[in-house]
């Protein structure tokens, strides 16, 4: 649903994105890849490798299990706001909006450990004027997905 904070924010809130379903025998393959790469670690008495795959698997574990949740975002004149999160426009580098399926927004965060923030666009929110709003303060370049990313959204991860 777009909401307006003052006249020039864009303010929105998208559903959550599709839950991945994932069986059992999912997290019992991350599982299992985790312990046996983690058993070989030790083996060769490389200790903390094995403690970083435990943890890296554990991670991955409980993110698929987190439900996910609505995105909420807001366009204003200082920069993003995404889940109350702050991004200065002066700390983005580009953005590009993704317009086919589902549409997103994706924002290069600079120096971010993380460097693009990807935001679904709720069905009702005006993207010309989106776009024509970040085009005053950031360049608008095409963002394909990263090698990464794609690996990422194969494995349901």
């Amino acid at each position: 649903m777009e909401k307006k904070s003052s006249a020039k924010d864009i303010t929105w809130t998208a559903e959550a994105p599709r839950e991945i379903y994932r069986s059992g025998d999912w997290f019992w393959t991350v599982g299992g890849i985790s312990l046996a790469i983690a058993v070989a670690a030790l083996l060769v008495h490389n200790w903390l490798f094995s403690i970083l795959i435990l943890l890296a698997g554990s991670t991955i574990i409980l993110n698929a299990i987190k439900k996910p949740l609505p995105t909420t975002c807001t366009i204003n004149s200082r920069g993003v706001v995404v889940n109350k999160q702050f991004f200065p426009y002066n700390n983005l580098t580009s953005f590009w909006i993704e317009d086919e399926g589902n549409p997103t927004l994706i924002l290069h965060v600079a120096g971010a450990l993380v460097p693009r923030l990807w935001v679904p666009i709720a069905p009702e929110v005006n993207l010309p004027r989106l776009q024509e709003t970040l085009e005053v303060h950031i360049p608008e370049k095409r963002h394909e997905k990263t090698f990464a990313e794609i690996i990422g959204e194969r494995l349901g991860i």
